[in-house]
């Protein structure tokens, strides 16, 4: 049966922050136990209409958030997030749910020297969602790990500029520029080896990701890349976990790459990349490639070796899939491989 609803709430102007981040619900307040907070807010909600028998009937309703001036700090951390801004606002006419739309014309908030701000509309979130987003962040990632707790990481260094404008409609890009710009960035996990980015450029366009600089260090292992992978969309669904895989073209050059070092849990989303390989020394298990230069693929957390050329001057085209599966069998009559 349908039910006929009719309710309005406001907190009033002004309030405090400290009192919104206290009525968290009991289930989600282990994320915020302890949190200092200061600043103020403004929140209002209304629904009007008829709720039923069909999942059309959907009452009217609206909602706005408004934060000013925020500060947010992490009993444990040193450093708070302050300025924070929000002005959000969610508004359904009545009927399906596909017509609301969500508008946050602005979000912001600083950590130290590190910013970061921009908008976010959404439309037709159920049939073709519109999603336009812009970001605009100067990062000193060292600031960022003393104000938000980064799990099983010890140490976070370096710097990062990100610029993003962003409109999607479905499936289809509207809109895409910018990029992210990284130097000196150290992340050392409690429980690997530590990354080391020493700069890295990438830029955004709709049908691809430019990686026009790339150089790093893992391990042992350093590379270089430039090239091309899948476009802002498909990386960032893959890095939230949906089944996306990021697909492109890179060439990389390196003085050592160990794949020993390397293992499923490194690579926590899928990739098809397609390789030009310019290492000095390939190593995997007791093998090792020597001056490996040629087209590879990477695929299933797998290198395939499908057009190289050794040393010793001749082509090979092998799979290490064989090594996975045999590790300590050698591989007879392959040119530039042999025991370290």
């Amino acid at each position: 049966d349908a039910v006929g609803l009719d309710l309005e709430l406001a907190s009033g102007k002004g309030q405090s922050l400290r009192a919104l981040v206290s009525a968290i619900p009991y289930a989600h307040a282990g994320d915020f136990a302890g949190i200092r907070a200061k600043g103020t807010y403004s929140l209002g909600a209304k629904i009007k209409g008829r709720l039923g028998p069909n999942d059309e009937d959907v009452p009217s309703f609206s909602a706005q958030l408004f934060v000013r001036n925020g500060t947010l700090q992490h009993p444990d951390l040193a450093l708070p997030l302050t300025e924070i801004a929000l002005d959000a606002k969610v508004k359904h006419p009545g009927g399906n749910l596909d017509k609301m739309r969500i508008d946050i014309p602005t979000y912001a908030a600083r950590a130290g020297q590190s910013q970061v701000s921009g908008r976010l509309a959404m439309a037709t979130p159920l049939s073709r969602p519109g999603i336009a987003l812009v970001v605009d962040g100067s990062l000193n990632m060292a600031e960022i790990a003393q104000a938000y707790p980064i799990p099983d990481v010890e140490d976070l260094q370096g710097s990062a500029t990100v610029r993003l404008d962003f409109s999607v409609k479905g499936d289809h890009v509207e809109r895409l520029t910018g990029g992210i710009a990284a130097s000196g960035i150290v992340v050392r996990p409690s429980d690997a080896p530590p990354l080391q980015i020493s700069a890295v450029a990438v830029s955004f366009a709709p049908k691809k990701t430019e990686v026009r600089m790339f150089h790093a260090t893992y391990g042992r292992s350093d590379f270089a890349a430039t090239g091309s992978l899948s476009p802002f969309d498909v990386i960032l669904d893959a890095l939230l976990g949906d089944d996306e895989t990021i697909t492109g073209d890179l060439k990389l050059t390196s003085k050592l790459v160990d794949m020993n070092e390397l293992s499923d849990e490194d690579f926590p989303f899928k990739l098809d990349v397609g390789l030009f390989l310019d290492l000095k020394q390939l190593k995997y298990r007791k093998q090792v490639f020597t001056n490996v230069r040629g087209s590879a693929r990477f695929k299933d957390n797998k290198l395939t070796l499908t057009d190289v050329m050794t040393d010793a001057r001749r082509h090979v085209r092998t799979s290490l899939s064989s090594l996975i599966e045999s590790p300590d069998r050698a591989l007879p009559g392959i040119p530039g491989l042999k025991e370290p």
